[in-house]
């Protein structure tokens, strides 16, 4: 006996429709939209924000290569240019956001240099990616090529970094899962 067709196209419009709450996924949609659109931002802002860049991928290199004493080390001189960057060129709003962001980047920064291990630090890393992430999204452009990346196998979850290279060099597992995750976007 041949099924109904109108059972079969039911049944495969089931199977095509998008799962989730489309409320949710409204809301998911809008803070993206609300990320990429982002601050005015000053150029001499924007451009003291990659010079600390450039060490949080330092920091990030040490991290991959399990250098623990590099990596605190460069998570201080991070932390410092972090508290160096001037708001007095920033609207209110932008300042507030760039000083609650750089605040959990700095709590972070400085807790990482007191981790004795490896594990610590990544741990303490998967917060200060994750806060430095939303910043460059939120203030930039930025005149560098920055990657967002990202390891499925971090903790209980996932953990992004940001990287200069497309080339994925896991700095929450080292040589043990070097090139373990993907590129998200390009910042």
């Amino acid at each position: 006996m041949i099924p109904n067709l109108t059972a079969i196209l039911l049944g495969l419009s089931l199977i095509c429709t998008p799962c989730g709450d489309s409320e949710h996924d409204a809301n998911v949609d809008n803070k993206a939209m609300e990320q990429t659109d982002g601050y005015d931002t000053p150029a001499s802002f924007r451009s003291n924000l990659e010079s600390a860049l450039h060490i949080y991928l330092e920091l990030t290199d040490a991290l991959v290569e399990e250098y623990t004493d590099h990596a605190a080390a460069q998570a201080g001189e991070f932390s410092e240019a972090v508290s160096e960057i001037s708001v007095d060129e920033l609207d209110e709003s932008v300042a507030n956001f760039w000083n609650e962001y750089s605040g959990k980047i700095e709590s972070h920064a400085s807790a990482l240099q007191e981790q004795g291990d490896i594990d610590g630090q990544r741990s303490e890393f998967e917060y200060i990616s994750e806060a430095l992430i939303e910043v460059v999204k939120s203030l930039g452009p930025l005149d560098m090529e920055l990657y967002q990346q990202r390891c499925p196998m971090v903790g209980d979850g996932e953990g992004d970094w940001l990287s200069s290279h497309e080339e994925i060099r896991n700095p929450y597992h080292g040589e043990s899962m070097l090139n373990c995750g993907d590129t998200v976007e390009e910042l």
